[in-house]
């Protein structure tokens, strides 16, 4: 797998200990440390057990980790599942943090039953040790999964050291196939044009991860909705994936693959200037963004609060959205953030 690539750039410091220290004995089999120690250099993590799983809840629910797959113990009456989503936090500046909390209780207002932080969350180690938590304060379900600027070994000793303290804080590269009460999330960590990977260890997922993808996705209950940084491709200037210069950038093995597993909803983010919008699979776009739909797709934009030119000529100073998932078909709603004062 391409993220294997990342085991020759992983930090260090992951599981960083002190010399004594190192002769204690190995994680037990089975166990979730174990499963860490032998995923912390994996982007795109592969299929693993625990044994036994882990029970855990959050905002209201419980939940059992399986491994690479978590299912929802208990079911709510609604049939309805709101996912939250916060992209391209990318720093941890005190206005940035300030942003992200803002739009975390705008989202809690809102009634989500999960948040999904889909990538490019912070530049470095540190600034991730301070974003994860804060991600975590949203109560609910919480999944984080790497995007192209982000480290695999420092993502991953982070989301490790969060999910000790707030086990509701869920690491997406690891657990990939999340079955919840009214619809399964199906994560896809990284970016797949090397190009535009911007740091040493990074993700980057090729054709073999897709095919892992496949078979995770395998008898996955439906609807599923894929979780990715970058968007799939698409056609046309209202797409999720336009650039201001570069026109439709998305991946094209993702569109495929997208078609092949019938998913009908996907949630990504990277293109920010093509950020709040909602389209079909082809790229047209989703005209009433209260009114369901049988296919929706979505870009979350930029969580940062510096000022964003958008494709529409509008500018962004922080934006996150909400997915309405209800049986076989979505809705959407983007919660921008004023400018500063």
């Amino acid at each position: 797998m391409s993220s294997r690539l990342g085991r020759w750039f992983w930090c260090a410091a992951f599981y960083a200990i002190p010399a004594q220290a190192q002769e204690a004995a190995p994680p037990k089999p089975g166990s979730w440390e174990a499963f860490a120690d032998e995923r912390r250099a994996e982007c795109d993590g592969p299929r693993g057990e625990l044994d036994p799983p882990i029970e855990l809840s959050a905002g209201g629910h419980r939940y059992r980790l399986h491994g690479h797959r978590l299912v929802q113990l208990d079911q709510d009456p609604d049939q309805r599942l709101r996912i939250g989503v916060i992209s391209a936090i990318k720093d941890d500046r005190e206005e940035t943090l300030v942003a992200v909390r803002t739009l975390l209780r705008r989202l809690q207002k809102e009634g989500i039953d999960v948040l999904v932080a889909n990538g490019d969350l912070a530049t470095n180690e540190f600034q991730m040790d301070a974003v994860f938590p804060v991600l975590a304060e949203a109560g609910v379900l919480v999944v984080a999964t790497i995007g192209n600027t982000e480290s695999c070994g420092s993502f991953n000793r982070a989301a490790f050291e969060v999910h000790k303290k707030s086990p509701n804080f869920i690491n997406g590269n690891w657990v990939r196939r999340l079955e919840l009460d009214d619809a399964t999330l199906l994560t896809l960590p990284g970016y797949y044009n090397r190009p535009f990977v911007h740091t040493g260890g990074a993700a980057v997922y090729n054709a073999e991860d897709l095919d892992e993808l496949r078979r995770l996705a395998k008898d996955a209950p439906t609807p599923r909705v894929l979780i990715s940084h970058g968007p799939p491709q698409m056609s046309g200037k209202k797409a999720l994936d336009v650039t201001l210069d570069a026109g439709n950038v998305g991946d094209p093995q993702m569109t495929e693959l997208i078609k092949d597993l019938k998913i009908n909803f996907g949630i990504s983010g990277h293109i920010l200037e093509a950020g709040g919008r909602g389209t079909d699979l082809s790229g047209k776009q989703v005209r009433a963004p209260k009114k369901l739909h049988p296919t929706l797709f979505v870009n979350a934009g930029t969580a940062n609060p510096d000022p964003w030119g958008m494709l529409d000529g509008s500018t962004s100073y922080g934006m996150g959205l909400w997915v309405e998932i209800a049986g076989k078909k979505a809705r959407y709603q983007v919660e921008r953030l004023p400018q500063p004062r």
